[in-house]
C-alpha cells in the first residue's frame, strides 16, 4: 500500500514515527545535488492513508544553489531544461 502509493519521483520512504497502536507517519523523499522533494503522509491503525501533513497539501520542494534561477533562465530562453 505505501509502496504502491509512492509518487514516481520518490527514491526513498522514510518512517518518522511509528506508534504502539499500529499507525505511522512517513515521507516520500527525492534528493539530488539540485533539489529536495518531500511529501508527508500518515497511515492510521486501520490502514487508511492520509495525505496532507504538509502545510498546504503540496509536496515541499527545495532548490539548492542556483537551481531555481537556472530553471527560470532556461524557461525564458526557451530551452525548458
Amino acid at each position: 500500500m505505501i509502496i504502491d502509493n509512492a509518487p514516481g519521483w520518490a527514491r526513498r520512504i522514510i518512517f518518522t514515527e511509528i506508534s504502539d497502536d499500529g499507525g505511522a507517519r512517513f515521507r516520500y523523499e527525492f534528493e539530488d545535488e539540485r533539489f529536495t522533494i518531500l511529501e508527508r503522509w500518515e497511515v492510521t491503525p486501520d490502514g487508511s492513508l492520509t495525505y496532507g501533513l504538509n502545510s498546504d497539501d503540496e509536496p515541499e520542494i527545495s532548490c539548492k544553489g542556483d537551481a531555481l534561477l537556472e530553471m527560470v533562465a532556461n524557461y525564458i530562453d526557451g530551452t525548458g531544461k
